[in-house]
């Protein structure tokens, strides 16, 4: 995710990706990274009420990079 709202590729086929902004926005505000567990494991789905049947559940961590912190190979 980009700081202005631009995805590329996908996490959980949309289930996540627009908490996930929300959660991009303070990530980039703070330049913090943090840690998030989603679990629809739930038959209800009670806390997405969306009825994916995605039975699982995932840790996401975003990390906040910059030109200043990139450690990839490309340098």
């Amino acid at each position: 995710m980009t700081r202005e709202g631009e995805l590329t590729g996908l996490l959980g086929g949309g289930c996540f990706e627009a908490d996930l902004s929300k959660l991009a926005e303070s990530i980039f505000e703070n330049k913090q990274s943090d840690i998030v567990f989603y679990d629809v494991r739930s038959p209800k789905d009670e806390i997405w009420e969306l009825g994916l049947g995605c039975n699982g559940a995932v840790p996401i961590s975003p990390q906040y990079l910059s030109t200043e912190n990139d450690v990839s190979a490309d340098k």
